[in-house]
């Protein structure tokens, strides 16, 4: 049964623990339609593990989930259906050909297309190195293609999917920054005003792409606010390395 849609994405009372350590702590969260949305926290505040909840990936001990108009988990894969994922480790099929996982099942797309996003995105440099270019094979789990080319093969396949939302889990911890430049032009020049864009991760081009951020600490949501109120106080703690974003500060700040 289908949802009134009051947010893209709603989590209420979210908790999930896994041998007896609370991974996520009673997180309720809002995402509106459109939204540009970015989520920090120090490894281990459960940042993984709520994005794995709200796709219907992992079962959550407590709490209802929507995404778009559907409930998760109940209609989790209706629900993934409409978004493109690049998660921290990387999801390609080794039984298909690099133009299999740039496609993912699309069809109609030339190989011109494709090789002008690979241009552009920085996967020219692999293709090249192969006599088979796009048919080349990504079995052997992805031999010879590094972690970084992966990252880029996710990237340029949502790019061509356009999927209605985006879900980025890290995806610049394996590029360098002229390749985190590159992409980023990318990003900004072709996701649509009516597409949603989530994303975690620090650095600092990625962090040009959200305007809202929320920050997590031991597995709660503990400040929320647009992007130039928090980011001083996230980048304040990366300097530090003394956390703010505790349990113990209080509840979770709106700003």
């Amino acid at each position: 049964m289908r949802l009134t849609p009051l947010a893209l994405l709603s989590v209420k009372g979210l908790k999930k623990s896994y041998g007896g350590h609370l991974a996520v702590a009673g997180i309720d969260l809002d995402l509106a339609p459109g939204e540009c949305f970015g989520l920090l926290g120090p490894n281990g505040a459960g940042k993984t593990t709520t994005l794995r909840l709200a796709l219907g990936l992992t079962q959550p001990d407590n709490g209802t989930i929507s995404l778009l108009d559907f409930a998760v988990p109940a209609h989790a894969r209706e629900a993934r259906a409409r978004v493109g994922v690049v998660p921290q480790l990387d999801n390609l099929d080794p039984d298909f050909t690099l133009r299999e996982n740039l496609l993912a099942a699309q069809e109609n797309v030339p190989d011109s297309a494709l090789l002008e996003l690979c241009q552009s995105i920085g996967l020219m440099p692999l293709i090249n190195a192969h006599n088979e270019g796009l048919s080349m094979p990504l079995h052997n789990s992805h031999q010879g293609v590094s972690a970084g080319q992966r990252q880029l093969i996710g990237l340029a396949r949502l790019l061509l999917r356009q999927p209605r939302i985006w879900l980025l889990d890290e995806p610049f911890a394996h590029l360098n920054a002229p390749l985190r430049h590159r992409v980023l032009d990318l990003l900004q020049s072709r996701i649509r005003p009516d597409q949603t864009l989530i994303c975690t991760g620090d650095q600092k081009e990625l962090l040009q792409l959200a305007q809202r951020f929320v920050v997590m600490g031991a597995g709660r949501l503990v400040l929320d606010g647009p992007r130039d109120q928090v980011l001083p106080r996230w980048q304040a703690y990366l300097q530090e390395r003394r956390s703010p974003f505790s349990p113990q500060s209080g509840a979770k700040q709106h700003i």
